[in-house]
Formats: structure tokens, C-alpha cells, sequence
């Protein structure tokens, strides 16, 4: 929300756009995990890192610095493993980010009730 300088709309907005764009990111990201296509992830990575910014997962943006940097030494083991992470944390965020909206969607908007 301090992203979006607490304008709620925005940041609803967001999540909902998170949602449909996240998902496609994430299965490009883990498929080129599976390839070992060091250069791929490093770009899903840095896409997915300023997705993750956005609604605040700086949890989800450090794992993914981290996968980035393991691409760009070579460390293709490491890669993969931050990758595993990152889809397992995203997994997670999704289902949070989906159940939040579909809460506030039936409580009115958040700060609204």
C-alpha cells in the first residue's frame, strides 16, 4: 500500500493484475530452471522481482536476486534450487493475494466497512 501512497483502488488493481501476470511468469521461470537456461531465468527473475516489489514480497524479491546471481556465476545447482523456492513462495503468495481479494470483495474494500 505505501507503494501506491495508500490509495487502495491501486493497489487492488495490482493485486488483480499480480494474479493474472504471476502465473504465466512463474511457470516461464521454472521452465527455463529445468532447461538450465542460465540467461532465462536471469530475465524472469528480474521481471518477476519487480512484481513481487509491488505487493511487497520482498521475501519472494530476495530469492529471486538470489537465483538471478546464481545464473549469472554459473551456479546452476543453486540456481535451481532458488528457483524451487521462488515457486513454492509464490504458490503461496497467489493463493494469500486471492483469498485477501476475495474476502475484501465480500466485506467491501479494505478500510471501507
Amino acid at each position: 500500500m505505501h507503494a501506491v501512497s495508500d490509495d487502495q483502488q491501486i493497489y487492488l488493481e495490482m493485486c488483480h493484475l499480480f494474479l493474472r501476470s504471476v502465473p504465466e511468469l512463474r511457470g516461464t521461470l521454472c521452465d527455463a530452471a529445468s532447461r538450465h537456461d542460465t540467461e532465462a531465468v536471469r530475465r524472469q527473475a528480474h521481471s518477476l522481482r519487480g512484481s513481487c516489489l509491488v505487493v511487497g514480497a520482498v521475501e519472494l524479491v530476495q530469492l529471486l536476486q538470489e537465483a538471478e546471481r546464481a545464473g549469472i556465476e554459473g551456479s546452476v545447482a543453486d540456481m535451481v534450487a532458488r528457483v524451487g523456492q521462488v515457486a513454492l513462495g509464490l504458490d503461496v503468495l497467489l493463493e494469500e493475494i486471492q483469498d485477501a481479494l476475495t474476502h475484501w470483495s465480500g466485506a467491501g474494500a479494505p478500510g471501507n466497512h
